[in-house]
């Protein structure tokens, strides 16, 4: 659910009448629209739920944040639908749609959260213009190829670019949206860099430890994970890089590639980057947030994500029941040799 926490009953309704306004959005569209975005809204992209967490920041309510909501939900489906198509790579709620429905469906989704922003009175210009931006700024991020960044630092600064649209966005429009003026609104989305980046490194956890997709062993140079492993020095780094041709259809050698990924200190650099990237965010939200606990929440639970992913990985191969968070970077580099 969008919306869980300790207020289950308030979050349910919140999670209803966000479905209701998800198929007011929808009417217009193909037939299938409507039961994709109730589909995807059971498992709603992080951006979303950081409206809400924007608008409560500045003393606003999850109902206010509803129409927001709906925009920011809508133009993500379409973004996951256009990667699905060029990815080749189908969820679960993707998986029924052949690449033509697809593409019309993004469109669709698109002119949804187009029509969605109608529903924002006085702020339509304001949030229309914002809505614009991030897409303008999606189109750059997604230009830019992470497989072939040549230093960490620039390798960084992609992964920034590809992140940040959607987080800065969502923010500003939550805030919006919970009455905060222009200046604090885009004071609050600079958070959004630091949470994008948050996000991504928990995900690219996520997909390496993966065992029923295997969307990050397509790709190794675009998962900072298997990245690390494939490029920085240590012991198992040249059987690792035989390994990984076969790791997409072979169990067995994606299981040994993965136990050369954990012994390879890849799990440790990414943890080390989620602190740091945490700890800026908190200090942000202290210094900007109007009311910091919304936002506070946001970040303790994807550390505490993180520290799931690496405690059952660790666990698995006999370690310690939760891996310690290094208070002091790896001693290796992630672009081994060419920073």
């Amino acid at each position: 659910m969008l919306l869980a926490s300790g207020r289950d009953l308030e979050a349910a309704a919140i999670q209803r009448r966000f479905e209701l306004q998800l198929c007011a959005a929808a009417r217009r569209g193909p037939r299938a629209l409507e039961p994709l975005l109730l589909a995807s809204s059971q498992h709603a992209g992080v951006p979303t739920g950081l409206v809400s967490a924007g608008c409560r920041a500045v003393g606003g309510s999850a109902e206010q944040a509803l129409p927001g909501m709906v925009v920011i939900h809508c133009s993500q489906l379409a973004i996951g639908l256009v990667d699905s198509l060029l990815n080749d790579d189908r969820a679960v709620h993707l998986s029924s749609f052949g690449s033509r429905e697809r593409a019309d469906l993004a469109l669709a989704a698109q002119s949804a959260a187009l029509g969605a922003l109608g529903e924002l009175g006085s702020l339509v210009e304001p949030l229309t213009l914002r809505l614009a931006q991030m897409g303008m700024e999606t189109a750059l991020g997604r230009s830019k190829s992470v497989d072939a960044a040549a230093t960490e630092d620039a390798l960084w600064e992609v992964l920034r670019l590809r992140t940040q649209p959607a987080f800065t966005a969502a923010l500003y429009l939550g805030a919006r949206l919970g009455g905060a003026d222009p200046p604090l609104a885009h004071s609050l989305s600079e958070i959004g860099a630091d949470l994008g980046l948050l996000c991504h490194v928990n995900d690219d956890i996520a997909r390496a430890l993966d065992r029923e997709r295997q969307t990050a062993w397509r790709r190794p140079g675009a998962n900072l994970v298997l990245r690390f492993a494939a490029e920085v020095a240590h012991p198992g780094r040249e059987r690792f890089r035989q390994l990984l041709p076969a790791a997409v259809e072979d169990a067995a050698a994606r299981r040994e590639a993965t136990e050369l990924v954990a012994a390879s200190g890849a799990f440790s650099y990414c943890l080390y980057q989620v602190v740091q990237l945490a700890d800026r965010a908190r200090r942000q939200i202290a210094s900007r947030a109007p009311i910091p606990e919304p936002l506070q929440e946001f970040v303790e639970s994807h550390l505490e994500g993180v520290h799931h992913l690496l405690a059952a990985a660790h666990a698995e191969e006999g370690g310690a029941s939760r891996p310690s968070s290094p208070a002091t970077p790896p001693a290796s580099r992630l672009v081994d040799g060419r920073h």
